[in-house]
């Protein structure tokens, strides 16, 4: 487990170090950037009204951010439009930590799977499928609208953990399954 978490942890020290990179040969991308935003206080009401939902959310989380408090965001009136944002504004840090804990453990399960050789194409292609639909989610829909994430998190979670199964000896789970046995079965 510990090289799997080292593997994933360099892979995202890589991504940044990159992302660095890039940007310091082509700065021109960040004006880039800074002008789609730009162009979007102009012209884009949908963008907008997300800028905005984003902005109360997280002011709402600020006002309450141990247990939160509300479901919607107030000057809108609707969910936030990010899965993180709306479960700090919902239910603060205490709720967020289980759901960050579960997105975690997701991303490291797809991460094995993605790259192992000789994983099944139904892991591999549920991870990709799980990746995109949190992508999306971070962008559009509320937590409690986004099935295909919750569905596709919990499959790569159990795929992993059957995985896991399947690779322990059959000696080890006659071990523990003998560990198991009250102890007048075990003859003692």
């Amino acid at each position: 487990f510990c090289g799997g978490v080292a593997g994933l942890g360099i892979s995202l020290l890589f991504v940044a170090v990159a992302s660095v990179a890039v940007l310091a040969l082509r700065p021109d991308l960040i004006d880039i950037v800074l002008e789609r935003f730009l162009w979007i206080d102009q012209f884009d009401a949908s963008t907008l009204g997300r800028l905005q939902s984003f902005d109360g959310a997280w002011v709402q989380f600020l006002d309450n951010p141990l247990l939160g408090r509300y479901i919607n965001e107030l000057s809108t009136g609707f969910y936030p439009h990010n899965m993180i944002l709306e479960s700090l504004m919902s239910t603060g840090l205490v709720g967020t930590f289980f759901l960050v804990a579960h997105l975690l453990i997701a991303l490291y399960a797809a991460f094995v799977f993605m790259t192992d050789r000789k994983a099944s194409f139904v892991a591999v292609f549920a991870s990709v499928l799980m990746i995109r639909d949190l992508i999306g989610v971070m962008f559009s829909g509320a937590i409690w609208g986004n099935s295909g994430v919750w569905i596709l998190t919990f499959a790569v979670i159990a795929l992993w953990a059957s995985r896991q199964q399947q690779a322990i000896s059959p000696a080890t789970r006659q071990v523990e399954a003998d560990r198991m046995k009250p102890a007048v079965a075990r003859g003692q």
